[in-house]
Formats: C-alpha cells, structure tokens, sequence
C-alpha cells in the first residue's frame, strides 16, 4: 500500500548497515529517529523495506514506494556499493 500523504520519502540501504547488535551503529534506524519530529510536523511520510509485512511481495513493494516517492535517501556505504539488488533494482 503506498503512502497516503503526498510527500514522500524513500530510504534506500545495505540490510549490514543496520545489523549491529550496538543499537549506535543500525545506521538506517538511527536515521529515521532522527527523523521523526520532522515527519510529525512536516507531514511526510517515510518508506523502506522495513515496512514490507511477511509474505508481501517485497521487490514489487519497493518498486511501487520507489516511484511514488518525492524524494530518495541513499545511506551509502561499502556494503551499499557493494549490493548487487540495490545497484541493479534500485538504483536506476
């Protein structure tokens, strides 16, 4: 299901660089934290994988938010670089 509000925003990055069991470095869960008073009060909405329910067409889920969003977040990194899936599907 897309986002009902009008912007949004699409965050895009490597599953390692937000694996850490030192909650300091789940990069992308430290991101959207940050986030959140903004999205509040700016009224965006965020999107990631991490929205995708079990049992949901993941890459379809992805392709849809990716083309309904305003605006795309890249956490690059080496393992970003490095990901065949995000260079491949995401990407371009």
């Amino acid at each position: 299901m897309l986002p009902t509000k009008t912007r949004a925003v699409f965050i895009s990055y490597a599953h390692a660089d937000n694996q850490s069991s030192d909650p300091q470095k789940r990069w992308v869960d430290r991101f959207i934290q940050f986030l959140k008073p903004l999205v509040r009060q700016e009224d965006f909405t965020l999107c990631s994988d991490q929205d995708i329910k079990i049992g949901q067409a993941w890459h379809e889920h992805i392709k849809a938010h990716l083309n309904g969003a305003k605006a795309v977040v890249l956490l690059v990194s080496p393992a970003f670089l490095a990901s065949d899936y995000l260079t491949n599907s995401e990407l371009p």
